[in-house]
C-alpha cells in the first residue's frame, strides 16, 4: 500500500509545519467576497458560496508573514512521523525538523487577515 503522507514526511528534507484539521475547521473565509469575484464563484461552485474552512490560507499566510507570533500561532517542535496506513505520531523535540500550530488567537484574528488578503 502506498501512502503519499509517509512518503513525504519520510522523504522530506526540510522543515514541515502542519496545521491539523481543528486549527482551521472553525476559520471560515470568503464570506465577504463580492458575488461577482471569481473567488465567490469558484466558492459557490464548490458550494461554500457562504465561506470556506481555511487551513490552506492560513499556512500561507504563516509562510508569508514568516513570523508565528505575527500570523497568531504557538508552534510546538519534533519529529512526526506518519505510517504506510496513514496514522501519525508526533514525538516533542526542540531540536526536530517539524512543528505543528497551536492557535494563539481567537477565530475571529484569521478569519480578519485572511479575508483582508483575498
Amino acid at each position: 500500500m502506498f501512502n503519499a503522507s509517509h512518503a513525504f514526511v519520510s522523504n522530506c528534507p526540510c522543515p514541515i509545519t502542519f496545521l491539523g484539521w481543528e486549527i482551521g475547521a472553525g476559520v471560515i473565509t470568503g464570506s465577504k467576497l463580492s458575488k461577482d469575484d471569481v473567488l465567490h464563484i469558484a466558492l459557490d461552485d464548490h458550494g461554500s458560496g457562504d465561506g470556506r474552512e481555511s487551513w490552506d490560507p492560513m499556512l500561507a499566510v504563516l509562510a508569508l508573514t514568516n513570523d508565528n507570533e505575527k500570523a497568531g500561532y504557538k508552534t510546538v517542535k519534533g519529529y512526526a512521523t506518519v505510517n504506510e496506513r496513514g496514522l501519525n505520531n508526533f514525538i516533542e523535540d526542540p531540536n526536530g525538523p517539524h512543528e505543528y500550530v497551536i492557535k494563539a488567537q481567537p477565530d475571529e484574528f484569521y478569519i480578519n487577515m485572511i479575508d483582508e488578503r483575498i
